[in-house]
């Protein structure tokens, strides 16, 4: 993608909005077995960050992956195919909604596991490094997993050893039903300048400002 190029990232934005009306009405239909988390209203986000991404740096993404997938730049048909359990999906039809992955475009997955792909990205990109390969890393996370053990043990070991990841935080404002208020003590961007990490609060329903941030 041209991180310039508006009309591209509002036609990657639209791809990830259509995809998932389309996966929810597979769902409703019976098409696609079992329930999925749609990525709908944080198009923007995944958007912008993969816009400032290279082809070979890598991301992991959360349960409501789709559009962590999508933007960097799975094939939306093998997408759909691997949530409909299908062979020619991503994964051959194993990994289904929540955990589909292409390491082919750097996507190491979507998890499961509130919090665990910041540790897996972490490691990820710091044995890439190691062996000499000029990468970086995004991993996605909600507010909620910001207070999850395993979250904070990625942001310090990332800083301790200067692993050069970019800790994502979409905060939609609630943990399941509860809100980020009741949850959260301090602020969100408070925990990663604990850890000596910069910061930045951006509008994720605006691409063109989250490619600039992540940039």
């Amino acid at each position: 993608m041209t991180p310039t190029d508006p009309v591209r990232l509002y036609r990657a934005v639209r791809l990830i909005r259509r995809f998932e009306e389309r996966a929810i009405e597979l769902v409703r239909s019976g098409a696609i077995v079992g329930g999925i988390h749609p990525y709908l209203g944080q198009e923007g986000i995944a958007v912008g960050v993969c816009a400032a991404l290279r082809a070979d740096d890598l991301v992991t993404g959360t349960h409501r992956g789709h559009g962590h997938v999508l933007a960097k730049g799975a094939d939306p048909a093998r997408m759909l195919a691997e949530l409909l359990g299908r062979v020619t999906g991503l994964n051959r039809g194993r990994g289904g909604s929540m955990h589909a992955a292409d390491l082919g475009v750097g996507v190491l997955g979507a998890n499961a596991i509130v919090g665990a792909a910041g540790a897996i990205l972490t490691g990820a990109v710091w044995a890439r490094r190691r062996r000499g390969d000029d990468i970086v890393g995004a991993t996605f996370f909600g507010d909620g997993a910001v207070n999850e053990g395993m979250l904070l043990e990625a942001f310090n070991l990332a800083a301790l050893w200067r692993v050069p990841v970019l800790f994502v935080c979409e905060n939609n404002g609630y943990a399941t039903t509860m809100p980020v208020e009741g949850a959260v003590a301090g602020t969100i961007g408070g925990r990663a300048e604990a850890f000596g990490m910069p910061a930045a609060v951006v509008d994720g329903q605006d691409p063109e400002t989250v490619r600039e941030a992540t940039a």
